[in-house]
């Protein structure tokens, strides 16, 4: 009867060291997550404030087209010649 509550108990203190182990010693995880902060919002500019890089990024755009064009009335006007 000795021998039986020994066993049970035994088994009890590897259950325990166990859950124990499991709960402190657990690997570091795969990845880890990088909290970046986002840029403020655009809500509370003006509308002249707003529009302003998109008319930018339009003239640039204007501009390649222009320089695009006037190489290819250069080419067009060298192979006229010939």
């Amino acid at each position: 009867m000795k021998a039986k509550y020994a066993r049970v108990g035994w088994t009890a203190v590897i259950l325990l060291v166990s859950f124990w182990a499991g709960t402190f010693l657990r690997p570091q995880p795969a990845s880890t997550a990088d909290v970046r902060t986002s840029p403020p919002k655009q809500h509370f500019l003006a509308g002249s404030e707003r529009s302003v890089p998109i008319l930018e990024e339009i003239s640039g755009t204007l501009k390649r087209m222009d320089a695009r064009l006037s190489r290819i009335e250069q080419i067009v006007a060298a192979a006229a010649e010939k």
